[in-house]
């Protein structure tokens, strides 16, 4: 009897305007379009069908995208400029389509052996008791008793894929790709992986699209058919002086550099914007509900008129129509005065600063740490350890540099738009012109003071390079702290190094301040 389709087709053509293209079995049809000018594979196109129950090898030498063919068949990623399209039996739901048994062997990293086959199952509304969870790990040749409840961490390599062989079939797929399964496993580990992967064929009737280069292993798998893809010749005539120089200090600069300066410029300057309206329109709110002329008439008339006899309450008087007349005259200069000088300086030396200390904790202390404790825990620090390089150097010089001319950029273009946004709340409350306010705030900015600590520019930049030091530094040890890191663990270490850089700032920030007030 003819075998059913499982999947229909995996297509990719390259056309220089829409077309039909067709797979070479006449069962089936699909159409599209290439937007690129290269295909990254020899020919014109690359397709196969697949029927229950067998296994399409796929071959071709190593980087000649086999796994990323199978990667966008799965929807899992795109190959830039080309379209391609999957045509599956319409019997087969979506959720027990297609799985993928990765090169590495992948398990959640924080759940056990008997927890990821778990979520597999409930994924699946599947039963999940213990029992069922027992039969799938036994099925792979591992001990339910001594290895349900391991760790990721603490499986070898052929225990890693066999876990993740369950976790498949605990799903029923009808499709598995396999991404060699057999690398770096010996002889014994490769044969029971091979004979789990016949008992799943023979039990559920999955059918396999394998990539391998173990032919010993792969050619036991009843192939059905094999898929020869090639890269194609002469794909790029890129220039690879960036890669040469992909190592070199200032590359590494530049890409912490674009991660620290210009992804956090908007939620600096979106932070400043909603602290500069709030705050200036709270003050200049205040300001005008505060009458400076009935305080002033207030102490005349009890200094003054109500004391007075005679003739002096006749000069009294006069004096108090004068009084008010002045207070009159210059009350709105001296309102705009104050709020736009004890603005600039509060943005400029305090909440700019601040501000933008507390966000870049997050942003630039939470990034630091994560690379580094992600390089602990993916051995990338030992390896630079083995090729002589200081891994300490090689995070923190890059990082520290970029920060260092990321922190004082983004302070000033936090400070200067919450000066533009109290402008604006400024012209709304009557608090003087636009030009005069942006006298006002030159004059307190940059009037020379006694001291050069004192003087408001100096002051940002010392305050915000203090901030700097200290986040990086709390990034710093609480990714190194920590003896041994796992994946798992990366997230708790990004999290510790932003409370604690945060707290740091806040008792920095009260440092500095004892100090501004005694200089």
């Amino acid at each position: 009897p003819p075998l059913l389709p499982l999947l229909v087709l995996v297509a990719f053509r390259l056309l220089a305007f829409p077309s039909h293209f067709v797979s070479s079995s006449h069962l089936f049809h699909c159409f599209g379009k290439c937007s690129s000018n290269v295909f990254p594979y020899e020919g014109k196109s690359v397709s196969f069908a697949v029927n229950r129950g067998e296994t399409v090898w796929l071959r071709g030498p190593s980087g000649s995208g086999k796994t990323l063919c199978t990667l966008q068949l799965l929807g899992l990623h795109d190959i830039p400029g080309v379209t391609d399209k999957s045509i599956w039996d319409d019997r087969i739901k979506l959720k027990e389509r297609s799985g993928m048994l990765l090169q590495q062997g992948v398990l959640i990293d924080d759940l056990s052996v008997y927890e990821n086959i778990k979520l597999a199952l409930q994924a699946d509304n599947m039963p999940c008791e213990p029992r069922d969870i027992q039969r799938y790990i036994e099925m792979v040749s591992l001990n339910y008793p001594s290895d349900a409840s391991k760790m990721p961490e603490e499986l070898s390599g052929g225990m890693l894929r066999r876990s993740t062989l369950a976790q498949m079939m605990a799903q029923s797929k009808a499709l598995v790709v396999l991404d060699e399964p057999f690398v770096g496993l010996d002889d014994d580990t490769a044969m029971s992986i091979v004979r789990e992967l016949l008992h799943l064929q023979k039990v559920q009737n999955t059918a396999f699209i394998l990539i391998s280069h173990q032919t010993k292993y792969a050619s036991l798998l009843n192939v059905a058919k094999e898929v020869q893809i090639y890269p194609r010749k002469n794909l790029s005539h890129e220039d690879h002086s960036m890669r040469k120089n992909g190592m070199l200090f200032v590359s590494r600069c530049r890409r912490c550099l674009k991660d620290y300066l210009l992804k956090s410029m908007p939620l600096v300057i979106t932070a400043f914007v909603a602290a500069g309206f709030s705050i200036s329109l709270l003050i200049a709110h205040v300001l005008t509900e505060i009458s400076i002329k009935k305080a002033i008439m207030d102490i005349v008339d009890e200094e003054f008129v109500n004391n007075a006899t005679g003739m002096m309450k006749m000069i009294a008087s006069s004096i108090r129509g004068k009084v008010g007349g002045v207070v009159d005259e210059y009350e709105p200069s001296l309102k705009a005065q104050v709020f736009a000088q004890g603005l600039a300086k509060l943005f400029f030396i305090e909440i700019g600063p601040l501000v933008t200390a507390l966000l870049l904790a997050g942003r630039i202390g939470g990034s630091y740490a994560g690379n580094v404790a992600t390089m602990r825990a993916t051995n990338q620090t030992k390896m630079l350890k083995i090729l002589n390089v200081c891994p300490k150097k090689w995070t923190f010089q890059p990082a520290f540099t970029s920060a260092l001319v990321s922190f004082p950029i983004l302070t000033c273009a936090g400070a200067l738009v919450s000066l533009v946004c109290a402008g604006l709340s400024a012209s709304v409350y009557g608090l003087g012109d636009w030009n005069t306010y942006w006298e006002n705030v030159n004059e307190s900015i940059f009037t020379s003071t006694s001291s050069v600590w004192s003087y408001p520019p100096w002051v940002m930049l010392y305050r915000s390079l203090c901030f700097l030091c200290v986040i990086m530094l709390t990034s710093e040890y609480c990714a190194r702290s920590p003896s041994t890191v796992r994946l798992r663990e990366v997230s708790s270490i990004i999290t510790n190094a932003v409370v604690l850089s945060s707290l740091a700032v806040i008792a920095m920030d009260f440092l500095l301040g004892q100090i501004l007030i005694r200089v």
